[in-house]
């Protein structure tokens, strides 16, 4: 199930209603849009979904400073992402998609590239919006990219949302 999001809702759910979902977290971390959309199929719709919850983004910009794997620009970003929501709900037509916005927290990988690393998530996170209105709601996670004090109260909001 890994230790992010879908460990949090699964925990909440199964004490809220005890067997009546089942969790599947097809995520790996350092996948991009593009590594996400060359597994759908086997890894995703093998497990036929009536719930399809999506957060990429991040190491689609990250790639371009740390790895030997190339960045996805935001205009393959979007079009990919598009597919994915498109192929999915034609293959189940009765699929609820959620989509979660990218976000970033400062830290020591982040903070040598966290000006042009953040103005892009944040660029990101907007583009997900897109998609999001008319495929199903577009939803911050965690800490959406901000500046300043906002920065650091989202911070702190995702530390106490992770405890409850």
């Amino acid at each position: 199930m890994g230790t992010g999001y879908p460990l949090l809702i699964d925990a909440k759910l199964s004490v809220d209603a005890p067997g009546k979902y089942q969790f599947f977290n097809s995520g790996i971390g350092g996948n991009r849009v593009i590594d996400l959309y060359e597994r759908l199929r086997a890894d995703v719709w093998q497990h036929e979904p009536d719930v399809l919850s999506i957060l990429v983004g991040v190491n689609d910009v990250y790639y371009r400073w740390v790895s030997e794997y190339d960045p996805v620009d935001s205009d393959r970003y979007i079009v990919t992402y598009k597919k994915i929501i498109e192929e999915s709900q034609k293959r189940f037509p009765l699929l609820k998609v959620i989509l979660m916005e990218p976000f970033l927290m400062r830290g020591s990988a982040t903070e040598p590239y966290w000006d042009e690393f953040s103005r892009e998530i944040l660029s990101r996170a907007k583009l997900v919006k897109v998609p999001g209105n008319r495929y199903g709601p577009a939803s911050s996670f965690g800490a959406p990219v901000r500046t300043g004090q906002d920065e650091e109260i989202a911070c702190r909001r995702t530390q106490l949302w992770a405890v409850r």
